[in-house]
């Protein structure tokens, strides 16, 4: 045998040494393990789980807008993606989320009741996700909501979704107001610029008259004074 083999025979581990070593200390293995085990039983038994509730949304298809359109609501081409970009705006808003937290009783079921109002929408930016993918033709958004309780995480979801939806609808309620607001300014400014443009034809006949009267009765042009010029 040569010295390169014996070398490399000295270097291989012998299992069986190694498996008696490990018997040897198998006490002391059972021991350290059951105790990690014990520990991490101990934190995932006193962590409190966390519960996400998710609600999956699409753009509006073309017929959910076609009455915003038909209204001239939305003017642009691209109507239909700019009312999801519009409703979104609304759903990752922090006005969206005070009057969340100001309906009665989600603040302080959600925190203490001693914690302020702008330190509860700090923290409700960790409970409260949108998650807006960068490309797709299709966009799905993913609207999260986490929280300890179950049915609340599920309830509050519903909740704000609804609250963006009822922001959305004021805030379309609005711009039609205001489009109609200004349709009636123009037709109003119009028929008054008719009416002035009216006028002011009127007052020019009726100047001309006026000046034709004159210059008859200077001219005493009268069918009592001469009554020829009248046959």
């Amino acid at each position: 045998m040569t010295k390169k083999e014996i070398e490399q025979m000295d270097d291989e581990i012998d299992l069986f040494e190694l498996i008696e070593s490990l018997w040897k200390e198998k006490v002391l293995i059972v021991a350290i393990t059951a105790v990690i085990t014990l520990i991490g039983g101990g934190v995932a038994f006193s962590l409190t789980p966390i519960y996400e509730a998710s609600v999956k949304m699409l753009p509006p298809s073309q017929s959910d807008v076609a009455e915003l359109a038909k209204f001239d609501v939305l003017q642009s081409s691209q109507s239909q993606s700019q009312s999801y970009v519009d409703f979104l705006q609304i759903l990752k808003s922090n006005q969206l989320r005070k009057a969340f937290l100001s309906q009665e009783g989600v603040k302080t079921s959600l925190f203490s009741s001693e914690i302020s109002s702008q330190k509860a929408l700090s923290a409700l930016e960790k409970i409260v996700v949108v998650e807006i993918p960068k490309e797709g033709p299709k966009i799905e958004v993913s609207f999260k909501f986490k929280f300890k309780d179950a049915a609340l995480a599920a309830d509050y979801a519903n909740q704000l979704i609804q609250l963006a939806v009822n922001q959305y609808r004021i805030n379309i309620a609005q711009t039609f107001s205001s489009k109609k607001e200004q349709e009636v300014k123009k037709l109003k400014d119009k028929q008054e610029s008719l009416i002035t443009t009216h006028e002011g034809r009127l007052n020019r006949e009726l100047t001309k008259l006026q000046e034709a009267y004159e210059i008859a009765r200077k001219l005493k042009i009268d069918s009592h004074e001469n009554p020829e010029i009248c046959r």
